[in-house]
């Protein structure tokens, strides 16, 4: 199963994604996600909770990725695991992407700090309730 939370905070927008990204995923990340990420927004992903992305996955985060960085949009994939971040570095996604979109490192203490909180919980039930976490403003989605 796949979720999503997208979480807005000042100027930046997270895209929290949890679940594999594959084939069945990519419909809802151009139609639901992809016209949420408007400009000047920074648009972080934060992969936590992602252990697998296919060939199709791949393919539309770097249209999404490129196109919003042509709209002058700061973005940034974290906390990817690395079996993930093999498979990235393996298909040269730095390199396409650019090495910046893959910095991980918090710009200070209180992004670091918030940075620390997952919107998933830690166990191995990848069905969490995502309204949980939404606060006003907040959207999430069940796939």
């Amino acid at each position: 199963m796949f979720n999503y939370a997208l979480i807005q905070h000042e100027a930046q927008i997270t895209v929290a994604l949890q679940g594999d990204i594959d084939l069945d995923v990519t419909e809802v990340l151009q139609e639901e996600i992809a016209p949420q990420l408007v400009p000047p927004m920074q648009v972080e992903f934060d992969f936590t909770d992602v252990a697998f992305v296919d060939s199709s996955g791949i393919g539309l985060l770097i249209t999404l990725i490129q196109g919003l960085k042509e709209r002058g949009q700061k973005v940034l994939i974290r906390h990817v695991k690395p079996e993930v971040q093999y498979i990235f570095t393996l298909l040269q996604l730095p390199l396409i992407l650019g090495e910046d979109v893959f910095d991980d490192q918090p710009q200070d203490s209180e992004e670091r700090d918030s940075e620390e909180q997952t919107p998933f919980p830690d166990d191995n039930d990848h069905t969490a309730d995502l309204t949980e976490i939404a606060s006003e403003g907040d959207d999430t989605c069940d796939v």
